[in-house]
């Protein structure tokens, strides 16, 4: 039995990336030559390129190296101009692309896909994808071979694409090896209750998954607000700056933890609510404390990450300092509501440049990475804090 055994999912922080599969891959175009990857390959079936990069390493490699909450976008190509045949939605175990001198590219087999931007721009634009049973099956090989680690996958559709239906993805997920460990089966159930890590462990479904909308899993709230949505406004959010644009910050500056402001849309206590720290590096050639995306004064600088992030910026993110001060702001400011920071999701994991002002395709690792250390250091803590409130509990309950 492990210390955390008797805790339930909501009362421990998890450590996450953004767009986990958009990673550096050895058909990447134009890879630097000293550009570093992981023990293993990339899950994408046409390279992300640096222009949507948001990750280095492996859906797998970050598993290993302390990620335990991915997130996924997902486009279904049912009844699209990619699908081949889109009069049903495909059951088949794997995805297969075709290419037709007078039609183009299509795909076979294949319901939907792991994207970043629209269907064009991944497909047409060649930006990249990676078909869904690759990364489902990456993380059925990690939880199979570690049991007692809780792994979380967000599916969420943005840039205008259509969730794939229900049946589809369990399809996936069951071809992949997935599903026999994942906890909340079926997308039509409601999500009323967080199991226990104890709980998950002994059934062996140590997968929790969501889509991000609620409508399959428990619901997710980010920290990212605008200024329209502040609340009490004390001069700190000026010419249209957000408090904290986690989302897509402008700079390391916006991460400052002293500039964590709750939206109107605060989440509420006693749900199924989790409470996510985006803690993201996306400056796409702004200013330093603008969120105008107009003029770019650093494009130079920060090309070619443009729609995938800073990976400096995402190294200062990763600081241990950095990420004890932002959880417990957040901590303070979720208090009131009865929740707390439950994960915490960053861009570039585990990535620096060569040192501060110089731009770096190279996407090195780095060696001071504190993001894992910090979460594990604030779960000790909060699990301790557990443990004493229990026992304070048992023993009023005995002497009444």
């Amino acid at each position: 039995m492990l210390d955390d055994d008797e805790l339930p999912y909501d009362a421990l922080l998890f450590a996450g990336t953004h767009n986990s599969a958009i990673n550096l891959g050895e058909r990447t175009v134009l890879r630097p030559h000293n550009a570093e990857g992981g023990a293993y390959p990339s899950e994408a079936h046409l390279a992300y390129e640096y222009l949507v990069m948001n990750q280095r390493l492996s859906v797998l490699d970050q598993l290993e190296q302390g990620v335990r909450v991915l997130d996924f976008e997902v486009a279904s190509l049912d009844s699209t101009k990619w699908a081949c045949n889109s009069s049903a939605v495909s059951m088949g175990t794997r995805c297969i692309e075709e290419t037709h001198i007078t039609t183009g590219r299509c795909f076979r087999d294949c319901p939907f896909i792991v994207s970043h931007g629209s269907l064009d721009e991944s497909i047409g634009d060649f930006l990249g994808y990676t078909y869904p049973e690759s990364v489902f099956s990456a993380v059925a090989e990690f939880v199979e071979k570690n049991p007692l680690e809780i792994v979380t996958v967000m599916l969420l559709a943005s840039h205008g694409n259509r969730f794939p239906s229900g049946d589809a993805v369990v399809a996936r997920m069951n071809v992949s090896g997935l599903l026999q460990y994942v906890w909340n089966l079926d997308p039509s159930a409601e999500f009323t209750s967080f199991p226990t890590l104890g709980e998950m462990r002994r059934e062996r479904r140590t997968v929790l998954l969501l889509n991000g909308y609620g409508s399959w899993g428990p619901r997710f709230h980010g920290s990212h607000c605008n200024s329209t949505d502040i609340l009490g406004a004390d001069g700190t959010c000026t010419r249209g700056t957000p408090c904290m644009e986690g989302w897509d910050a402008v700079s390391f500056f916006q991460l400052d933890p002293r500039r964590a402001v709750l939206s109107k849309n605060s989440p509420r206590a006693n749900t199924t609510t989790l409470f996510a720290i985006e803690n993201l590096s996306s400056r796409r050639g702004r200013d330093d404390h603008s969120a105008k995306y107009w003029p770019l004064p650093n494009e130079l600088h920060d090309a070619p990450f443009q729609a995938g992030g800073n990976p400096a910026q995402a190294a200062a993110a990763a600081n241990y300092t950095h990420i004890r001060s932002l959880e417990l702001a957040w901590t303070k400011l979720l208090a009131p509501y009865g929740s707390h920071p439950n994960w915490i999701l960053v861009d570039f994991f585990n990535t620096t440049t060569p040192k501060p002002g110089v731009p770096s395709r190279a996407l090195r690792p780095n060696p001071s990475e504190g993001l894992i250390r910090a979460v594990r250091d604030i779960n000790n803590e909060r699990i301790a804090a557990w443990r004493q409130e229990s026992e304070v509990y048992v023993a009023l309950k005995t002497v009444s």
